[in-house]
């Protein structure tokens, strides 16, 4: 990915698509920050412990059924939040997706301003997934996606996915999804994955 401008950014919050109205997001990620300073040291020992990740970011105050405030203010402290955020919706394009939990909602402001919003969430239990945006857009029919090349999981290793269906029309409509492994990329003898954690919003 070249030097780009930061205009287009995607935000995904469980089954919510927020984008229109932030008009500032960050990600931070990192490690909590332990004092290992002992009695031979001559100034601060400090080290990295645990992983951490949090998102910060700020916009425009709008209520309603399924605007921003009502979904912030709805999901304070509640945990396992799906969360994914991407510099531009492309598909094959590069995201950060982690499970979140809103501490921090903050509105209102002076007089005669457009009202603000800023909120705070942290990571859940997982650090931060440097992830890969697929799937993008409505689906109509059955299908299969655009295989990616991701490398090599070994067993000891995971592969996390966030599902955010924004809407659905329709009488009955069903959504089933499977993510499918394979060593080629005609996927001759593809794996279904197994689902181990639900990291999926409605």
């Amino acid at each position: 990915m070249a030097i780009a401008t930061l205009s287009n950014a995607r935000i995904w919050f469980a089954q919510y698509h927020l984008s229109s109205d932030f008009n500032q997001v960050a990600i931070t990620k990192g490690h909590e920050e332990q004092d290992a300073t002992n009695f031979l040291n001559t100034a601060r020992n400090i080290v990295g412990a645990l992983p951490m990740v949090e998102l910060s970011g700020s916009g425009f105050f709008n209520a309603g059924n399924g605007n921003v405030h009502e979904v912030l203010r709805g999901n304070i402290n509640v945990a396992d939040v799906p969360v994914t955020v991407a510099p531009s919706a492309t598909d094959g394009g590069y995201a950060e997706l982690f499970k979140a939990r809103v501490l921090q909602y903050r509105t209102l402001g002076p007089v005669g301003q457009l009202i603000p919003f800023s909120v705070e969430a942290k990571g859940q239990g997982h650090p931060g997934i440097n992830a890969t945006l697929m799937g993008l857009g409505s689906k109509t029919s059955s299908e299969n996606g655009t295989a990616v090349n991701l490398g090599s999981v070994s067993a000891t290793q995971r592969i996390y996915a966030a599902l955010h269906v924004i809407s659905a029309s329709g009488t009955t409509p069903t959504l089933d999804v499977t993510i499918e492994s394979d060593d080629g990329s005609g996927f001759a003898s593809a794996t279904a994955a197994k689902l181990t954690d639900n990291l999926a919003g409605d």
